[in-house]
């Protein structure tokens, strides 16, 4: 219908997410600082801390995310919309 958004996940999944993206960022980046706001950039992470996210998301969240979704939502509260809205992660590709 026009004017309605689809696929968007309800709003408490979507903070249970953004609340286990933070925690991997949190992790990886070895910080405590880092809140559903903070940014990749300004938090010094690199590609190589980019396909470790999207390891931790397969891993903890089930969902399959590129690396360029990282790259394009550097914020956890970004991420999670991207990250909800994605395939289940079914393992490795053959």
């Amino acid at each position: 219908m026009a004017g309605q958004t689809q696929n968007v996940p309800p709003k408490a999944d979507l903070t249970e997410t953004t609340e286990i993206i933070v925690e991997i960022f949190r992790e990886l980046l070895k910080r405590d600082d880092v809140d559903h706001d903070s940014s990749l950039a300004d938090l010094g992470a690199t590609s190589l801390t980019a396909v470790r996210i999207r390891s931790r998301i397969r891993s903890r969240l089930g969902k399959s995310i590129e690396l360029m979704d990282i790259m394009e939502n550097l914020r956890p509260r970004e991420l999670a919309v991207v990250t909800a809205g994605a395939p289940e992660w079914l393992g490795k590709r053959r």
